[in-house]
Formats: C-alpha cells, structure tokens, sequence
C-alpha cells in the first residue's frame, strides 16, 4: 500500500480499521506485512485477506460504534517459488492477548475456508494450493 499517495490513503480509511488486541498489528501482523512487502520486490504477490466474526460477547463496540469485533483475522499471499512454482502461504490468527510468532498460526486455505461466515465464497485461487501449508522456509530471503 505505499505505492501511491491514493493507495495510502486508502489503506487509512475508517473502514480498513477493526478493532484489534493492542500488540497484534506491532508483532504477527506486521511479520505479515513484512513478508508481503518482500516477496514483492522478489516476485508477484497476490494478497487476500479478512476477518471473521464468531463470537458476538466481545462485541464492545457496536452500540457506540457500530462495529463488530473480529474473532479471528487471515491473511493467504499467492506467489512463484524460486522454480517458478505456485506456492501459498496463509494465516488464522485468533484476536487475543499474547501472539508470538507469526509462523505458529499458519495453516491451510482449506482451514480458513471452513470457518467463513461472510457470505462472499471462497477465496479465489486454485483448489490444488488450498491444502498447501506454508512454512517459515517458504518465505523470502533475500529482501
């Protein structure tokens, strides 16, 4: 997102901004983020992401604000490994308290897909890399 003056902007808009445990974008999400910016310099990344709601009793904001409080947050980067290969590499983090490394909440596309409740289908890559679990040795080195 730092692309262009518009795409900042757009990146800051009230509705890009969820409630969030207060170290989760300082620590996993950014190791996200850090790894996104990487494999762009390296390769073509494609990112999808989103949140899902599962749980209405932490829900502090939605009579003030009318926002909901996202249970659990994902995020799946589609790019080549260095043999020119699709790979993925995907996250479900939980939105709580104390979340180390990045790499303990990676998991499968197929994962993620079984606990989407958003109404907008499946995320839309192919079916042969959604049981493709990513690991740390996947991710970039050379950045």
């Amino acid at each position: 997102m730092d692309g262009t003056d518009e795409s900042r902007t757009q990146a800051n808009y009230m509705t890009n901004i969820f409630p969030q445990e207060s170290r989760f974008n300082q620590v996993v999400w950014r190791t996200t983020e850090v790894m996104t910016e990487c494999y762009r310099k390296v390769q073509a990344v494609t990112v999808y992401g989103g949140v899902i709601y599962n749980d209405e009793s932490n829900d502090y904001f939605l009579e003030s604000h009318n926002v909901r409080t996202p249970d659990l947050w994902w995020k799946v980067l589609v790019s080549k490994d260095s043999n020119g290969n699709d790979q993925v590499i995907s996250w479900l983090f939980p939105n709580v308290a104390g979340l180390k490394e990045a790499s303990n909440y990676m998991t499968t596309v197929t994962e993620i897909e079984k606990q989407l409740n958003d109404g907008l289908g499946a995320i839309p890559i192919s079916d042969s890399l959604k049981n493709q679990k990513g690991t740390p040795s996947l991710w970039p080195t050379k950045c």
